[in-house]
């Protein structure tokens, strides 16, 4: 038998937490951002963020993009840091919502 994948994640201060923690610290930086979708918008054209053109996400693609969980999208999902679109039942999360959430300012 295999050893149990165990899920880390690192806060913005580089100490090691849980997802709900990891969660409150991303509401809490996101409390602090200015949310303006101009600059989502020259962001997306200018920047090299390594995100595939496309409008829409399944959680496994956004988590592998910010190195985290599924578990922890989902999280974030949930406490409104990302937005979400339900299609047929299957949860996708648009492009403009995981560059806002990418290039927030501190």
């Amino acid at each position: 038998m295999g050893r149990k994948k165990k899920n880390i994640n690192v806060n913005f201060d580089g100490e090691i937490v849980n997802n709900d923690q990891f969660a409150e610290d991303l509401a809490d930086k996101i409390d602090k951002n200015v949310k303006n979708d101009d600059n989502i918008d020259e962001i997306d054209k200018k920047s090299d963020h390594g995100l595939p053109k496309k409008e829409l996400f399944r959680v496994e693609e956004v988590a592998e993009y910010f190195g985290v969980t599924e578990r922890t999208i989902r999280l974030w999902i949930e406490h409104g840091h990302l937005d979400k679109e339900k299609i047929v039942g299957i949860v996708r999360v648009p492009r403009r919502s995981i560059l806002r959430c990418r290039f927030m300012k501190n």
